[in-house]
């Protein structure tokens, strides 16, 4: 793989609002607007956890991801067991 085709290109980061974790955890009302705005407006937002509230993190996100691994690691029936028409909420994609 050439160095070329591992560098990002300004072009492949997407426009997107910045959040601060540090001024949610805060409630810092501006933020919690612009979260609002981000969610409603373009659905996604990049997170900044560059705070010292979000050094315990981690360990958490890793924990996240043991649990998720282990939900997709189970056979399509199990996994169909948790389809979320079956718990009230209405079909996304229909």
């Amino acid at each position: 793989m050439s160095t070329q085709n591992s560098q990002i290109s300004t072009q492949d980061i997407a426009v997107l609002k910045t959040i601060d974790l540090s001024k949610l955890l805060a409630n810092d009302h501006g933020e919690l607007a612009s979260l609002l705005s981000a969610c409603e407006d373009e659905g996604f937002f990049y997170l900044n956890l560059s705070g010292t509230e979000s050094k315990d993190m981690w360990p958490q996100t890793q924990k996240i991801f043991a649990v998720m691994q282990e939900y997709f690691d189970q056979p399509l029936e199990d996994k169909l067991k948790f389809e979320a028409t079956k718990f009230g909420v209405s079909e996304i994609n229909g």
